[in-house]
């Protein structure tokens, strides 16, 4: 009896160690931007606003956001009951079509970069403002964190298949203890949902 009262309370002060150490902010750190062809093949991982992340449970682009929604962790390795979401403020002047699948051509096979000295930006399209999102399961928000020009972003596109595009990402916000990178399928013109 007394080893489950003790598991139970180590389990709640787990959890209220994580939620609380999340509301705290991190420390800095520094960008190690990659060159284009030594962001990993993998699936996306890394940190976000000091947590750990891994897989993508979904990713979509629309005319004005850029979002990937992502699972948190603990230090330990336990999934939190909270989604970490990734939002890129895009700009697509003027706009193309209200057609998804013809906006989602301007972007195939092209690579963008943000904040890397020589940024490659196609004239049509461009990406600004970082923010990062914290989201219960049950929708309800917990954490909102925006940053202006305090990012590092390097993307690639690839070929459009049945409205999803392979992407390769890098990303980080040192001020805001985020770096990720990797690759996964990003969808268009849809609206977030919760899995």
């Amino acid at each position: 009896m007394n080893f489950l009262k003790s598991t139970i309370f180590l389990f709640l002060l787990l959890l209220v160690s994580c939620s609380k150490s999340l509301s705290a902010p991190p420390e800095p750190i520094m960008c190690n931007v990659p060159l284009m062809q030594e962001i990993p093949s993998k699936p996306l991982e890394g940190i976000v606003y000091g947590r750990r992340v891994r897989d993508v449970t979904r990713a979509y682009l629309t005319l004005s956001s850029f979002e990937i929604i992502q699972p948190l962790y603990s230090d330990r390795g336990v999934m939190l009951p909270t989604k970490a979401q990734i939002t890129i403020d895009t700009i697509i002047y003027p706009l193309a079509s209200d057609n998804a699948q013809t906006n989602a051509k301007l972007y195939e096979g092209k690579t963008f970069s943000y904040g890397l000295g020589k940024d490659i930006l196609p004239e049509r399209i461009g990406f600004d403002n970082l923010a990062l999102n914290f989201t219960k399961q049950d929708g309800r928000g917990e954490n909102s964190y925006l940053v202006n020009r305090d990012h590092k972003f390097l993307v690639q596109f690839g070929k459009l298949n049945k409205g999803k595009m392979p992407v390769k990402l890098y990303l980080c916000a040192s001020s805001l203890a985020t770096q990720i990178s990797g690759d996964f399928e990003v969808e268009f013109g849809d609206e977030p949902y919760w899995e």
